[in-house]
């Protein structure tokens, strides 16, 4: 008779032998693995998040050294109608575009450190959008080397600058010490026959500013941008631009634009009923070479004297004239008040009159009828003969332009009849 203790052993070792064997690995040597143990993790603290930025990775040190090594040679140019970027080429020449510059007489040029300098125009190209000044004096700091005219695709571009503008909407206190002189990464991701395609953000105050490599050489100077895209114009023509000198400067540039106000004149030596006139003046104003003002317009006369008006013998009149002189910039800088102006000028014209003779008439419907005793029915007429007179115009003047408002001050005759066709008058307009 078996031992009931060794039947019992036989029971367990037949069941928990298959269940082993599914647990454990088919080979016999493996050993058991231990569970991974979790580690502990502690509460975030404040401290903890504050101390984030510090863990940031920083840029790669090439790129903090490029930026030291172009950002000294950039510089912000300033007039009257608002701000771009430029670049040292030489101690006292700045490259920059032309648009930036081409509607103003006075530059100032703002190095890094603060320092602002006078400059003037030594050249530029309106094709290529281009334009070198001349600073007042030299600088010390250092000019960036032009790259070969060959950048390649797929190279790197950066661009630095001083993107936006003082009164750009949306700025405002917190924006302090930004957007000057600061630097974009891209890439060249084209290159035509004049300028050259960038990835790297190109902004409005980036206009003038350099792109260059990962050497720090130029590859191009920034002049407009097209959606995400920034353009270029490229090096080797600003090379071509700074080779051909002053002496080769294209025509003088044209500022055209337009003007319209309210002109009263006074006629001392005319009769009383014919002394004073309002008049449109309405001219085309022409500044060459930022100095030389020429303009072209007209006076419509629209109202005479009141008596004037109801004089037998009325007059008309229509102005025509240039005026031929010189602009100056009044001394207030870019930036620190309005874009002033004075222009003293000569005037040469003529002037178109007409002179009425008024014949009133009253005649009778019935010749018999006695207007003493009866109410005779009337037929009135009242014709005005007009004779034409050209006269020359001959004087000068005044004028005083401050942003766009304009008030002169002007003095003209016939040259024929000076005495009589004196006139003392002023304008108030604007300019556009």
């Amino acid at each position: 008779m078996l031992d009931s203790r060794f039947v019992l052993v036989l029971v367990l070792t037949a069941t928990l032998v298959p269940a082993v064997s599914l647990a454990q690995p088919s080979t016999p040597d493996a050993a058991p693995e231990e569970p991974p143990q979790p580690e502990p993790v502690g509460p975030a603290t404040l401290a903890e998040f504050a101390d984030g930025p510090s863990r940031a990775v920083p840029p790669p040190p090439e790129l903090t050294g490029l930026y030291q090594q172009v950002a000294p040679s950039v510089v912000r140019v300033k007039t009257f109608e608002g701000s771009g970027s430029g670049f040292l080429l030489g101690e006292d020449i700045v490259a920059t575009a032309w648009h930036v510059v081409s509607e103003c007489t006075t530059f100032v040029v703002e190095l890094r450190d603060g320092t602002e300098l006078d400059a003037t125009l030594f050249s530029y190209s309106t094709r290529d959008d281009l334009a070198i000044l001349k600073l007042e004096r030299p600088v010390d700091a250092p000019a960036l080397e032009l790259a070969p005219d060959a950048p390649a695709i797929g190279g790197p571009a950066y661009a630095i600058g001083s993107p936006l503008f003082e009164d750009f909407p949306g700025l405002s206190k917190r924006h302090e010490g930004l957007l000057a002189w600061s630097f974009t990464e891209g890439m060249v991701s084209a290159v035509g026959e004049r300028q050259v395609q960038v990835t790297a953000s190109v902004q409005p105050g980036n206009s003038g500013g350099p792109v260059v490599d990962g050497a720090g050489r130029v590859l191009g100077v920034a002049v407009e941008r097209m959606g995400d895209f920034g353009f270029a114009t490229r090096s080797g023509l600003l090379r071509e631009l700074l080779d051909e000198g002053e002496k080769k400067r294209r025509l003088p540039p044209v500022k055209v634009g337009l003007s319209a106000g309210f002109r009263f004149d006074g006629m001392p030596f005319r009769e009383v009923s014919r002394q004073r006139w309002l008049g449109l003046d309405v001219s085309l104003n022409l500044l060459i070479d930022r100095h030389l003002m020429v303009d072209v317009g007209t006076t419509f006369n629209l109202l005479s004297s009141s008596v004037e008006r109801k004089s037998r013998n009325p007059e008309q009149a229509l102005d025509i004239y240039s005026r031929v002189g010189g602009s100056i910039d009044l001394p207030f800088r870019p930036g620190q008040g309005p874009h002033a102006q004075i222009q003293i000028y000569g005037v040469l014209g003529g002037t178109l009159r007409e002179y009425g003779e008024r014949d009133q008439t009253v005649r009778l419907r019935d010749p018999d009828c006695d207007m003493a005793s009866e109410d005779c029915a009337v037929d009135r007429s009242d014709t005005t003969e007009w004779t034409r007179e050209f006269n020359p115009l001959l004087g000068g003047g005044v004028r005083f332009n401050f942003g766009p408002a304009s008030v002169g001050f002007e003095a003209a005759t016939n040259p024929l009849a000076p005495q009589r066709d004196l006139r003392v008058g002023g304008t108030l307009g604007l300019r556009f």
